[in-house]
């Protein structure tokens, strides 16, 4: 009789909390409907675009050069070669073609005017041109990232082939094309465009330090490259990321989480799995994980500098109440995401004053001795740290310079670089310039 009465108790809970927690949880819905925020795949789906401003069946076009059997003879041999620069950065970020045997450089130097290549080319820069990236979120058709990789890997092929022959010229507009191709992916919501803009910011920006330690571009094109890489600070592209992973990976994808409690996760048994599932908790763990996410999207909108300060002080995860096994798995990634922004944005701003730097040598034969010296004449504002909200730190060195910003962990590691055997390491988001 005492079980019995027990089990109608337990049942009449879990009803009453279904409906308790399942009201919450629409209201929750409507809200973030009413802020603007997609809460269905129809209202994340980005508006149709003009054929002709849409770079994206391009990329498709490219792709299909490198995925296609059979691919093409020289196509295939530039694909090791950018293997092959791939595996020395990972040794050492300074190192470049002229670190390759003569006789691979001179390979190097007749595909890349192999008619097949030149095609490949032709495509990427055409596509470079266009305002617009829109794949209506038809994720089969759209190049993986590995190959995405590829054809951003091949502009820093061509980029720095031009720059050991001498073509500066040549070399800064690849450089500028794939900049351009990488900004156009984030246009897309998926996340994985935006980490693999990112990724692509940092190959060719990385391609820009070597470049530019063994010739000088010319200074019309550092001042495109600068003005390029300002566009790339775009908080909207970090909300539309977080839109798609509410709707894509939370809501649409809830179901699939929850069947998986009790055996990938956290080996919950299974009693326990379904009572939790009959329980009302799943919605008020959803609730908790939109309620919380929104507060992380809002963050994009901040500074970066202010929002490591509260993350420091109040933590996401900290903030999830018990009984919700879900969202810190959902929410671990997200705020993750505002370390990868202030980290990506330190990249830029990095970037931008290195270029004005070099330009500020072509006009006056030396490296200024502070950066306030830039202004107004090579940018219109100094920009700050965007971890520490500080000024970058700069010093002349040499016949060089070097420039950097503290990171996310806010720590001065006297301008460390990354070292790429040893990523566990502290360092700093840094230019050093040998010339």
């Amino acid at each position: 009789m005492g079980i019995g009465i027990i089990l109608v108790l337990a049942i009449l809970a879990a009803l009453l909390s279904n409906i308790i927690f399942g009201h919450q949880l629409r209201k929750t819905l409507a809200r973030l409907q009413a802020e603007g925020r997609p809460v269905t795949i129809a209202e994340l789906k980005p508006a149709p675009i003009p054929a002709d401003q849409n770079a994206a069946p391009l990329f498709e076009k490219a792709a299909l050069l490198l995925t296609n059997k059979p691919v093409p003879t020289a196509i295939h041999e530039f694909s090791t070669f950018n293997q092959e620069l791939s595996k020395l950065e990972d040794q050492n970020l300074s190192r470049d073609l002229r670190d390759l045997p003569e006789n691979r450089r001179d390979t190097l130097k007749r595909l890349i005017r192999e008619p097949d290549n030149k095609i490949l080319f032709a495509i990427l820069s055409e596509a470079a041109q266009k305002p617009k990236y829109n794949a209506q979120l038809k994720y089969a058709k759209t190049p993986g990232s590995l190959v995405t990789r590829q054809l951003i890997g091949f502009q820093v092929l061509k980029a720095e082939t031009a720059a050991y022959e001498g073509n500066s010229h040549e070399a800064g507009q690849a450089l500028l094309d794939g900049f351009r191709l990488a900004s156009l992916l984030k246009q897309e919501p998926p996340m994985a465009q935006l980490l693999m803009s990112q990724a692509s910011d940092a190959i060719l920006t990385h391609s820009l330090y070597r470049i530019t330690n063994g010739v000088d571009l010319p200074a019309d094109t550092l001042q495109s490259l600068e003005t390029e890489l300002k566009g790339h600070m775009d908080d909207t592209a970090y909300i539309r990321a977080l839109d798609e992973e509410r709707v894509i990976t939370a809501l649409a994808g809830y179901q699939d989480y929850f069947n998986g409690m009790n055996r990938e996760i956290w080996k919950i048994p299974p009693p326990i799995a379904w009572f939790y599932g009959k329980s009302g908790l799943p919605q008020r763990d959803m609730n908790v994980f939109l309620t919380l996410q929104a507060k992380i999207q809002d963050k994009c909108r901040m500074p970066s500098d202010k929002v490591l300060a509260s993350l420091r002080r109040n933590p996401i995860l900290k903030q999830i109440p018990a009984f919700c096994p879900l969202s810190p798995y959902l929410l671990v990634f997200s705020e993750s995401l505002l370390n990868s922004k202030a980290q990506y944005e330190a990249s830029l701003q990095v970037t931008r004053i290195g270029l004005a730097l070099k330009r500020f040598k072509m006009a006056n034969g030396a490296y200024p001795d502070t950066l306030a010296d830039l202004t107004p004449s090579f940018l219109d504002k100094l920009p700050k740290d965007p971890c520490s909200g500080n000024n970058l730190l700069y010093r002349k060195e040499g016949h060089g310079f070097l420039l950097y910003s503290v990171g996310s962990d806010l720590q001065d590691n006297q301008g460390a670089q990354l070292n790429p055997k040893f990523s566990f390491m502290p360092y700093d988001i840094v230019w050093k310039a040998i010339r």
